[in-house]
């Protein structure tokens, strides 16, 4: 992804999206069910954010 496209305000729009996205699962993925947004099953959340 091309961070250099988009301007601060979007990239914070996108960082606090996803981490409502993993707030989200988390306690789904607890729980032992199957999260909705399923954020860090995504290859680009893997390379990106690992």
């Amino acid at each position: 992804m091309d961070y250099q496209a988009f301007t601060n305000e979007s990239l914070t729009m996108m960082y606090e999206a996803a981490r409502g996205a993993l707030a989200a699962d988390d306690p789904v993925e607890r729980q032992g069910d199957d999260p909705k947004f399923k954020v860090r099953d995504t290859p680009d959340f893997v390379a990106e954010w690992r």
